[in-house]
């Protein structure tokens, strides 16, 4: 029984519990929640079908601009299973789970193997990667393409070896594709370069650096030579940043030291208040887990001059806030994604510092304390974040009503996704059927667009108020609305047929 139980508390049986622990919190009910498909998640779904008919861009340039990688993840979802939510949001569940070993793996690279475990366990279970493993948003990709990155430069340097510096910097340049803010890093691995050459000079392999920088630009230059030709360098980064008048309301300096205090707190106090990103103004960590973590920066401002993997860990936190920080809606978990997921190695190391404290003061109590700050920012998280995904707030900025208008058509059709389910069936249609869309639906919700994709192929759903009408034998189902004149719609129905009249989703 000993022998059973030693294995099971070995690294890589806790790794695979947490792991296993992650999938299923990502995974439960993806199908159905979160509720809706919000716009930004079907734009990713409309370029994965373009993907899939031979549209195949560096660069998507609909909705102001997106990276490419999610979106060609996207498209072989999307191919095996139809266009579906869920389609797209399996994407974003494997890759928040992957996500939890890479954690791991960065954090048995830079510190103990406790350390490692902690921040894998804080990984799988903070509302913060939940929710970015729920929901169709680019930045998904990036959380586990830096910790790769990093993991790999480190032991490059440390073993002065070609083949991680080679493999870190294509790793590097590849996060590049994934997400805007993945732009700042730069500032991030120039700061800490900087700091190793100023205290940890005999640390600094300049031949391994020009690999990695080399491997680095050998993945990005195409990218980035599309972005610099097209003038998108930038994104959108222009719109909503806090030099802007419109933002700032002619006070930059003071709006950029409000920003700094918000996005500092958010951890503590006040988080994001977009539902589609978080529980509205839950911060980012539980009580106990912020305690945690301001105890690990502590800890690590402690060991920041002699101490190169405590440095790397602020560096990349604190540089990686910037792009929320420096933009409209402060703190803004999705901008913020960037410090994913480096930032659970903080928390970590205030666990680990407690642990110690206590295994000679009373070891009863050290494994006790480490079980209590776990057990209550996991079930916490997971109490808050499931009511949240039913409540009105998580509805509404998902636009579930327009997807419940797609399932509503396909389902009368007989075709594609109807309302539950991660695919979304082909096959026959239902016939003598057909659908009319109000032309303001079907272009203001891309995902009415994504989701009756099959059927709009099929030539069964309209959205031209010039289209001459439906034949007199056809059952038809109209769409329309209701603040506007549809005079000209209900004209396209057959005559002497029963109407019936009823209210939609909101």
């Amino acid at each position: 029984m000993r022998r059973y139980l030693r294995i099971l508390t070995t690294p890589p049986a806790l790794l695979a519990a947490i792991t296993l622990l992650a999938a299923a919190l990502r995974l439960a009910a993806l199908d159905r929640l979160p509720p809706g498909l919000y716009h930004d998640e079907a734009y990713n779904g409309l370029d994965a079908l373009g993907v899939l008919r031979g549209d195949t861009p560096l660069f998507f340039p609909a909705n102001n601009g997106r990276e490419p990688l999610f979106i060609y993840l996207a498209s072989v979802a999307v191919w095996l299973l139809g266009p579906s939510p869920g389609a797209l949001r399996l994407v974003s569940a494997l890759l928040g789970v992957a996500t939890v070993p890479a954690t791991y793996w960065l954090g048995r690279v830079l510190f103990e193997r406790r350390t490692a475990l902690l921040a894998a366990f804080l990984c799988a279970t903070t509302v913060w990667t939940l929710n970015l493993s729920r929901v169709a948003y680019r930045a998904v990709v990036g959380p586990p393409i830096a910790a790769l990155a990093l993991g790999l430069l480190w032991q490059g340097l440390e073993r002065r070896r070609r083949g991680p510096m080679l493999a870190g910097g294509a790793a590097y340049g590849a996060l590049f594709y994934t997400y805007l803010a993945a732009r700042v890093s730069v500032l991030a691995l120039g700061a800490f370069l900087a700091y190793l050459l100023l205290w940890h000079r005999a640390r600094v392999w300049g031949r391994g650096l020009l690999l990695f920088a080399l491997a680095a630009c050998a993945v990005a230059a195409p990218l980035g030579a599309h972005l610099l030709a097209t003038g998108e360098l930038l994104g959108r980064a222009g719109q909503v940043s806090v030099f802007s008048p419109a933002i700032s309301g002619g006070d930059p300096w003071g709006t950029l030291a409000r920003h700094a205090a918000r996005t500092a707190l958010g951890f503590f106090w006040r988080g994001d208040f977009i539902a589609r990103h978080n529980v509205p103004l839950r911060p980012a960590f539980d009580p106990l887990t912020a305690a945690a973590m301001l105890g690990g920066a502590i800890v690590a401002l402690r060991c920041f001059r002699r101490s190169p993997a405590h440095a790397l860990v602020l560096i990349w936190v604190a540089v990686m806030l910037l792009p929320t920080v420096l933009a409209e809606d402060a703190p803004h978990m999705l901008r913020a994604s960037g410090v994913l997921p480096v930032l659970f190695l903080l928390p970590a190391l205030g666990i680990e510092a407690l642990h110690r404290w206590l295994a000679p003061r009373a070891p009863w109590l050290a494994p006790a304390a480490i079980a209590l700050v776990l057990a209550f920012g996991a079930t916490e998280g997971a109490w808050r974040y499931a009511a949240h995904l039913r409540g009105p707030s998580a509805y509404y900025q998902f636009e579930a009503g327009a997807s419940a208008l797609a399932a509503e058509a396909n389902a009368f059709l007989g075709v594609g996704w109807q309302g539950e389910g991660f695919d979304a069936p082909g096959g026959n249609p239902t016939p003598g059927r057909a659908v009319y869309v109000a032309p303001r639906l079907w272009r203001d919700w891309a995902s009415v667009r994504y989701l009756a994709a099959p059927a709009a192929s099929q030539g069964l759903v309209y959205s031209d108020a010039a289209w001459p009408g439906f034949a007199a034998a056809e059952d038809v189902a109209l769409y329309l609305w209701p603040f506007e004149e549809d005079a000209a719609a209900l004209d396209l129905l057959p005559r002497e047929r029963l109407v019936v009249v009823r209210e939609g989703a909101q």
